[in-house]
């Protein structure tokens, strides 16, 4: 009889915590496995750089200063494209 009323399905135990990750999601589609990878850096900013930032999350309604830069990069990434497209 399995102790202290753990179930017991076809002599194995059933497992605890997090569901094992399924790879068929990552095979089918390798560009979203690698957009959901997240990265961490570190940035210093002065005081007067940092307030700038906190007004553009009040400014945009971000819900971080994280989302405020990516939204950053992502537009300085397309003026620059967008840039030398045109200088062609």
């Amino acid at each position: 009889m399995p102790e202290h009323g753990k179930k017991v399905v076809a002599g194995v135990r059933a497992r605890r915590g997090r569901p094992p990750k399924t790879r068929r999601g990552i095979q089918a589609d390798p560009d979203r496995a690698r957009s959901l990878k997240q990265r961490r850096f570190e940035l210093k900013l002065s005081e007067i750089d940092f307030e700038r930032l906190d007004r553009l999350v009040g400014l945009t309604g971000a819900a971080s200063m994280g989302e405020v830069i990516r939204d950053a990069v992502r537009e300085y990434e397309a003026r620059i494209i967008g840039r030398k497209k045109t200088d062609k």
